[in-house]
């Protein structure tokens, strides 16, 4: 019983054990197929992911010879993809550099990659350089020799040709802005100065070392608006972009230079922003230095300052008048076939008056005032229609044609009435500024008033004409008298003798009165 028991127990231990082993081939059965269910996912994936990759993927052999393909890489060549199966990669592409790196993974088994790698097919040769991102894989054998290579390709020409392309369009940039005349200043958020072309160097007197890091509210610049007083830090053209996002321009400032030297410079700038945001990463400055036509612009006020002061302080008579619709009106009569002005207007004085009253004073001085008897320029203005004589129409059409023929003045004597009613005589001039314009719309009119000097002119003339007539009365005797030196009488030009008082009453207009002088009354009458 007991062996029998034991021998029992024995076969279901072994019956145990044999179960086991069963669901341990089982287990192992159920693992294998599992773990090929999940290669053969894996190589579907895979598959998958080879053949409908976007990138050009070739899979080689230990000596170069394409295995496999994919439609990718078939397709940038333009060749089926299993055209390419035995063939050499480097008789298909030749470039002892692509070999060297690929005979390289296989004797190492190192990975390669590179990027925007540069490649010139000498099949294609239109086409150019091309740039690819590769990447070289090893494939190991399972006693971990190289037996193949996967060889990864991404085109990123178009992409590489855009970078190159900007690359050489910020090299022009850079190049256009160094060369400028014009200061050109980048700052950053905070008002730092980043970077500076050499003609910011020259206007600002700073080298880039010193320039860069400033800020605009740097004490040094010692920064004065136009009118001379202080120009704060917050208030510079680069600081209110920064912080209003506006672009400023044409903003006058003066600053000094380390030696001292005031600079006056013309302000424009430009805010840079990044998409979607309102506040500037940065701010562009560009300057011109306007030390020089500031300078001339001073001259300019001076000169206009003293201009003037002469304007309204002349003795004469000025005017300042715009001829622009008097130029209009000559140009019309052109067009109408007018041609000799100078005959037309003395035909029709009217007309010259007429174009006369299209002038536009703009300004007068003192004397035109005193001369005209206005208390002001409201007041002349409104009385100047009526300041034109009749018989000076035909002077007023000398003008015209005068200064339609081109000339820069005209002058003549004209009678003008003033606003209380006298005739005065003046000596007009007229001026047209010269220049491409003729300056018709600035036109200066002086009036002198020689009303006295030519009532003393006149006078003058009287005086001389009766001093002429009377002239004209008196006989005279000149040259020889043949006289008797007994009885004194004289003989004229035809040989008769005459006693002196016929002679000198025939040839003079001298009368005689007789009497004694007082020899004779002693000689005659001696009592």
């Amino acid at each position: 019983m007991t062996d029998e028991r034991g021998s029992g127990a024995g076969s279901l231990g072994e019956l145990e054990a044999l179960r086991d082993a069963v669901r341990a081939l089982k287990d192992a059965e159920r693992a294998r197929q599992e773990a090929e269910s999940e290669l053969t996912r894996t190589n579907e994936v895979l598959e998958r992911i080879f053949s409908t990759s976007g990138s050009p993927i070739a899979y080689l052999d230990r000596e170069l010879r394409f295995i496999r393909v994919n439609r990718a890489y078939a397709e940038k060549v333009g060749i089926a993809p299993e055209g390419f199966v035995g063939k050499s990669h480097i008789a298909l592409y030749p470039n002892e550099e692509n070999e060297a790196i690929l005979r390289r993974v296989v004797e190492t088994g190192e990975p390669y990659e590179a990027y925007a790698r540069p490649f010139e097919d000498a099949r294609d040769p239109e086409r150019g350089v091309t740039y690819w991102n590769c990447t070289v894989q090893p494939v190991r054998n399972p006693d971990a020799t190289v037996g193949g290579l996967i060889l990864s390709l991404v085109d990123v020409t178009e992409r590489e040709r855009a970078a190159i392309a900007l690359r050489d369009s910020e090299e022009r940039y850079r190049s256009l802005v160094t060369a400028m005349s014009e200061g050109v200043v980048l700052q950053d958020a905070s008002g730092f100065i980043v970077t500076a072309n050499a003609s910011a160097e020259r206007i600002l007197g700073l080298p880039l070392d010193q320039l860069v890091g400033r800020t605009s509210v740097d004490p040094r610049w010692h920064p004065i608006r136009d009118d001379g007083t202080p120009f704060e830090g917050e208030a510079h053209p680069a600081m209110v972009t920064l912080r209003t996002g506006h672009p400023c321009s044409g903003v006058i400032m003066g600053v000094h230079k380390p030696d001292g030297t005031l600079t006056w410079i013309s302000i424009d700038t430009q805010p840079l922003l990044r998409t979607g945001s309102p506040r500037p990463y940065a701010v562009v400055s560009s300057f011109t230095d306007v030390t020089a036509r500031k300078a001339a612009e001073e001259e300019v006020r001076a000169s206009e300052a003293r201009y003037r002061s002469l304007f309204e302080n002349a003795h004469v008579a000025l005017l300042e008048e715009d001829f622009t619709e008097v130029k209009q009106a000559i140009d019309a009569l052109r067009a109408s076939g007018v041609g000799d002005l100078r005959a037309y207007f003395a035909q029709r004085p009217e007309e010259a008056f007429r174009l006369a009253s299209l002038t536009r004073v703009k300004n007068v001085n003192r004397a035109t005032l005193a001369l005209f008897a206005a208390a002001d320029k409201a007041r002349f203005d409104e009385g100047l229609p009526g300041t034109w004589v009749e018989e000076s129409f035909g002077t007023i059409g000398e003008e015209m044609a005068t200064l339609a023929e081109g000339r820069d003045g005209f002058g003549a004597e004209v009678k003008l009435r003033t606003l209380s009613g006298d005739i005065r005589t003046v000596s007009l001039g007229v001026i047209v500024p010269p220049g491409p314009d003729r300056g018709w719309d600035r036109v200066v009119v002086s009036l002198l008033d020689i009303t006295e000097r030519k009532k003393a002119e006149d006078e003058r003339q009287r005086l001389v004409l009766e001093l002429r007539e009377s002239l004209a009365k008196i006989r005279t005797l000149s040259g020889l008298l043949p006289i008797c030196a007994s009885c004194k009488k004289i003989r004229d030009d035809h040989g008769y003798w005459s006693q002196v008082e016929q002679y000198l009453s025939e040839h003079t207009d001298v009368r005689f009165s007789h009497g004694l002088c007082p020899d004779c009354v002693k000689k005659f009458f001696p009592e």
